[in-house]
């Protein structure tokens, strides 16, 4: 469904030596304006003016044609070949193919060739310790994390593997911890530890892995010839966490999530834990905040005041700042196209839908 809208713009901040950085406008939204989704997990842009979507909470995919706004349904609930159970992410393939991750069906990956049609699975074994590949490079090549298994000692360090389908070759790219990072005490137990955070990674189209470092706050850039590349310490100016950030963890809870329940799957909530203490500040980022563009450039989610727009780090091949970047209000970025940015806009009854912009 399309509705016609007024067009925003996004805000960039260029830092300069021995100035203030200035902020400049990118431009309109691009038209369409699709939806309503419930929730948006993310975006594979096509090539030919398509983009599939995922509809994680309806737990569908829709194939939207940018040129008419027209949707259409990509598979369907079930355990066949291209159909799926409980679809939480979304992977690009070389050809323009695509993997979805299946949680409900074995954690598989179902994949979709270009027409939309059921194409070869990605086997099983295309599997790290922590689960299903999580990213892809421009040749289709998947990347998954592996943590440490020999004992207590290396429980916390892992790497980043990269899985090549058309040779089979399986190499080792980079190397991170996964210890959690919080002020408090972090428990094995049930106990609630609210804004915590740990060190992140992901991967650029040309193959770089970036890992995101919390303390102190860096970025390192691991190439495929096995050099890197380590940035300068990035500045942080520490948020003291506020009854609003409180308020806005606690509706955070309150978000349905994906579950299977015997032989159902579903999205359901959860009873919102109420934590015995919280810390004094924010970290710099919080999970799931790392993504390269389609540039090659890395953004990084940055923590905000309370009720504040999504304000990113743009991050450059040497692991510096380049610039700064704060969404329209409401908004999330939920992936990156050919030379675009894709947001999912939040309405007042709740709703979802997708917009698009030129990348800066």
């Amino acid at each position: 469904m399309i509705r016609p809208l007024l067009a925003t713009a996004l805000a960039v901040t260029i830092s300069l030596p021995g100035q203030d950085p200035p902020v400049r406008a990118l431009g309109a939204r691009l038209p369409p304006s699709v939806g309503p989704f419930i929730e948006i997990a993310g975006v594979r842009e096509l090539r030919d003016e398509r983009v599939i979507v995922l509809d994680k909470q309806d737990r569908s995919l829709h194939v939207v044609d940018l040129r008419s706004g027209n949707a259409s349904p990509l598979g369907r609930d079930g355990d066949g070949p291209g159909e799926y159970r409980l679809p939480l992410r979304i992977l690009a393939l070389a050809g323009d193919s695509t993997a979805v991750y299946d949680m409900g069906n074995s954690g598989r990956f179902v994949v979709y060739a270009p027409d939309g049609k059921p194409a070869r699975p990605i086997p099983i074994e295309y599997r790290g310790s922590s689960g299903a590949a999580e990213a892809t490079d421009a040749q289709g090549r998947l990347y998954t994390a592996e943590r440490g298994v020999r004992g207590l000692a290396d429980r916390y360090l892992g790497k980043i593997v990269r899985w090549d389908r058309n040779t089979g070759r399986r190499d080792s790219i980079a190397t991170m911890s996964f210890q959690l990072v919080s002020p408090l005490p972090v428990p094995l137990g049930p106990v609630t530890v609210p804004f915590w955070t740990r060190d992140q990674w992901a991967v650029a189209p040309d193959g770089r892995v970036a890992v995101v470092q919390v303390e102190p706050y860096r970025v390192t850039l691991y190439h495929p010839d096995g050099s890197r590349v380590v940035g300068p310490l990035v500045p942080v100016d520490r948020i003291r966490v506020s009854n609003g950030h409180k308020e806005e963890w606690r509706e955070d809870w309150k978000r349905p999530r994906g579950a299977i329940i015997g032989t159902e799957y579903t999205f359901r909530r959860l009873p919102v834990p109420e934590p015995s203490k919280w810390p004094e500040y924010l970290p710099p980022f919080m999970p799931d905040a790392v993504r390269f563009a389609s540039d090659g450039m890395l953004w990084i989610r940055r923590t905000t005041g309370a009720g504040a727009p999504a304000t990113f780090d743009i991050i450059d091949a040497q692991g510096r700042v380049a610039a700064k970047l704060e969404l329209p209000t409401r908004t999330r970025l939920v992936g990156f196209g050919n030379g675009t940015i894709y947001l999912a806009r939040t309405d007042d009854q709740e709703m979802e839908y997708l917009d698009r912009y030129r990348l800066p």
